[in-house]
């Protein structure tokens, strides 16, 4: 889901860094839903953010850090899975189309 602005969309897109991946999808409770390893999740984030792209939208990639993503899901009372994923990316969205206005 994008974000809106009054300059342009901005769409979250989750994403991991190499070193973190196995702990992040270790905590998901649907972790059978992700890639089974980085590189396999990485080849299909970046044809997703190629696609968005080429459909004329800007993105920001909504890195997870295990031990962060656990408290901001605490936080808002929502389970770790990929509706929480979502909500996180918009939310990264949502800084990013604020720092542009």
């Amino acid at each position: 889901m994008a974000v809106k602005t009054t300059n342009q969309p901005i769409t979250g897109i989750v994403w991991y860094r190499l070193e973190s991946y196995d702990a992040a999808r270790g905590i998901m409770e649907d972790k059978d839903q992700l890639p089974s390893t980085y590189s396999a999740w990485r080849i299909s984030a970046e044809q997703g953010e190629k696609m968005l792209r080429r459909l004329g939208r800007t993105t920001t990639r909504a890195y997870i850090d295990p031990a962060d993503f656990i408290a901001w899901c605490k936080d808002r009372g929502l389970k770790v899975d990929a509706e929480a994923r979502h909500h996180f990316a918009n939310w990264i969205a949502l800084q990013a189309a604020t720092h542009l206005e």
